[in-house]
């Protein structure tokens, strides 16, 4: 295997799979891995190839920025898809140059297999560009694309660049539903949540005793408690989130969501839910992920328990901060609440006296699913 092959395959692997990761790094390494095959291709004298590897650079320094200031706001670009309409001009467009460049490279030059390459590399270019705007379709172009270019690459000889793209195949598929998971990640136990399990949800700002009345809660009717992920988060990173935690935050909870509903009877009791990472995202940075956004408003629980501030600031390390901002933040709460539609109990008093308003609340709830 020539070096210089062997050295674009490696580049290459690495800065696809960061791409299924949603990592933007992928795309400083697109720019070595792209610089590279633009050699290997004037070698074998696939001319559109090579020509398409400046684009890709290019397509490189656009994708590095969409990703990081591209979406709502100027903020982080997440996955969506494309309308009808743009699926089918895209193709349409895919299509017509790939005929007018192998036209061209037919009769200009002695580029073997015009045709092919050139449709394979305006279908390419199409899919490079629905990558750099994360649309999810970009996946399918490029399991499509990938598959003609194993065959073409056999036939050319280029062995190395072939099992590539026979690997490319797998990532692209994996890259599919990774990024498809990313706009919808609350997924398996959307359907337990139709059939009458009853979701209760402490929350409220920080320090107003949510743990320990959701525990109290759990205890009480011998549920199962759903923690809140957060704090399990800053716990094993040992410093406060940043901006770039949200998504990962966002996860764990649902997946301590999901796992409690997945074994879950009538009723189970959460810890708070999506909801503070989506106001601490709006607060403490200005927004959050909007996927994280739209899944809670499709995760709201059956009720809230909204724990008020008047109990004593309790100091916790890096779990808590800002106790002078307590009132602001329960406006932010109630607002959030309200705006949304949810069902909320406004719990006050002592520990004794908020269990027994949540309990005679729920007790409610059950007695009309029976």
């Amino acid at each position: 295997m020539p070096i210089l092959e062997a050295l674009a395959v490696v580049v290459t692997l690495a800065a696809v799979y960061l791409t299924t990761r949603q990592n933007v790094w992928c795309w400083p390494l697109s720019m070595v891995s792209v610089t590279l095959y633009s050699l290997v291709f004037f070698q074998a004298k696939l001319y559109a190839d090579m020509g398409l590897q400046a684009l890709y650079f290019g397509l490189a320094i656009y994708g590095w920025w969409a990703w990081r200031h591209g979406g709502d706001s100027h903020g982080e670009l997440q996955v969506s898809l494309l309308s009808k309409g743009a699926r089918v001009g895209l193709v349409a467009l895919g299509a017509v140059a790939g005929i007018a460049l192998g036209q061209a490279l037919s009769r200009l030059t002695d580029a073997s297999l015009p045709f092919m390459d050139s449709t394979l590399t305006s279908f390419s270019i199409v899919g490079q560009w629905m990558q750099t705007r994360k649309l999810l379709e970009a996946w399918l172009v490029w399991l499509a694309v990938d598959v003609f270019y194993v065959g073409m690459f056999l036939y050319k000889g280029l062995y190395p660049t072939a099992g590539l793209y026979a690997i490319f195949l797998y990532l692209a598929a994996l890259g599919f539903v990774q990024w498809r998971r990313s706009m919808d990640p609350s997924g398996s136990t959307a359907q337990a949540w139709e059939v009458g399990l009853i979701r209760v949800v402490v929350t409220g700002s920080e320090c107003t005793g949510k743990t320990t009345l959701a525990r109290a809660l759990a205890d009480h009717y011998r549920v199962a408690m759903v923690p809140e992920y957060v704090r399990r988060f800053v716990s094993e990173k040992g410093a406060a989130p940043e901006r770039s935690d949200l998504e990962a935050i966002a996860r764990g909870q649902i997946e301590l969501e999901d796992e409690a509903a997945a074994h879950a009877g009538r009723l189970v009791v959460l810890d708070t839910d999506l909801l503070s990472t989506v106001i601490y995202g709006r607060h403490y940075y200005g927004d959050c992920p909007r996927w994280i956004e739209e899944t809670h408003r499709r995760r709201i629980a059956d009720l809230y328990l909204l724990a008020d501030i008047d109990v004593p600031w309790v100091v916790d390390g890096d779990q808590r901060d800002q106790p002078d901002r307590r009132e602001e933040m329960q406006g932010l709460f109630s607002r959030a609440l309200v705006g949304v539609g949810a069902s909320v109990i406004d719990l006050r008093g002592s520990r004794a006296q908020r269990l027994e308003i949540a309990a005679a609340a729920i007790d409610e709830l059950l007695s009309g699913s029976r």
